[in-house]
């Protein structure tokens, strides 16, 4: 159980310790689950109910239960890079060829499963229960964070929802001598799913989509899209090929390899998005920076992982 300790200071003073919780970030359904604990809250050592007010010099301890039941995924021995970790949250630079949740096809190879034994091998006894709060596609690298409990979960959460969590990805691109890309730009154009009988098009014509992934190809779509805005930043040209920095404002499904598809520079390796380009055998996407505020200390945290071997082996090689 997770014990999380405040010092009252002279702007909540007269607050009850609701309101001072609720401004620590905690969700309505974080308050709901603490009230329904007893002894869960305690002012000076004290046990006490939220009510309670609060003054300049107290001190409050808040035990955090776990209210969710375990997850339901095998734990398996799969290696990961920890990047990050405290007694809140987890970062892994997560590999290729590793998706974020177990699916039909993929029951035993997620990065669920492999924090189910990561914390099962630390402690046999350990509640799993999975949070994860940025996604990545299953062959994008890079860094992901994972809640380890419900109140670190909530407060990272609503920072996603208001985009305070700040992300930069790097991508491999297409370029020709009458195609240059421009060595910056934002790309503005909604996000919407591709028609279904597009999809289905598309995965007949062995253009990508196929029945592991069908229906969930994105295009660009002025009329029904939602909002989606890309910065890049070319960082290096080698061939026909560009290294590229990208920032979002925007989190939807697919966003930079369809947009980079859009404005014609497609990312080599993405087998929906770019199918004839085979120098790499998944996406050349990594997110490689996070910048956001720890959930529960309010420090900023600035955490980086280096592009993965394969893509600087491409680079390397031409």
């Amino acid at each position: 159980m997770r014990r999380i300790h405040y010092d009252i200071t002279t702007e909540y003073d007269g607050m009850k310790i609701s309101g001072f919780l609720k401004l620590m970030g905690y969700s309505e359904k974080n308050l709901t689950a603490l009230r329904g604990q007893e002894d869960s809250i305690s002012l000076n050592d004290k046990s006490v109910h939220m009510n309670e007010m609060i003054h300049q010099g107290d001190y409050i301890e808040v035990d955090i239960p776990e209210m969710e039941e375990p997850t339901d995924v095998v734990p398996v021995d799969i290696p990961i890079d920890v990047v990050y970790e405290d007694e809140d949250i987890i970062v892994i630079n997560k590999p290729a060829n590793m998706p974020i949740h177990p699916s039909r096809m993929h029951q035993d190879n997620s990065l669920a499963n492999a924090l189910a034994y990561y914390f099962k091998n630390r402690n046999e006894n350990y509640k799993f229960v999975y949070r994860c709060i940025n996604r990545l596609d299953r062959d994008t690298t890079g860094l992901t964070i994972v809640a380890k409990h419900m109140v670190s979960a909530a407060i990272l959460y609503n920072e996603m929802k208001c985009r305070d969590i700040r992300r930069t990805y790097y991508a491999i691109v297409e370029e020709t001598a009458d195609n240059r890309l421009t060595d910056s730009g934002i790309i503005d154009a909604p996000i919407g799913r591709v028609d279904e009988i597009d999809a289905v098009k598309m995965a007949e014509d062995g253009r990508g989509l196929n029945s592991g992934i069908r229906g969930i190809a994105r295009g660009v779509d002025f009329e029904k899209g939602q909002p989606a805005v890309t910065h890049y930043e070319v960082i290096d040209r080698v061939g026909d090929l560009a290294l590229v920095r990208l920032k979002l404002e925007t989190g939807r499904t697919h966003q930079i390899r369809v947009h980079m598809s859009y404005i014609g520079h497609p990312l080599i390796g993405d087998e929906i998005y770019n199918p004839k380009n085979s120098i790499m055998d998944r996406q050349a996407l990594h997110a490689g920076e996070l910048q956001f505020m720890h959930p529960i200390t309010g420090e900023k945290l600035i955490i980086k992982a280096d592009i993965p071997e394969d893509m600087r082996r491409v680079l390397n090689n031409i």
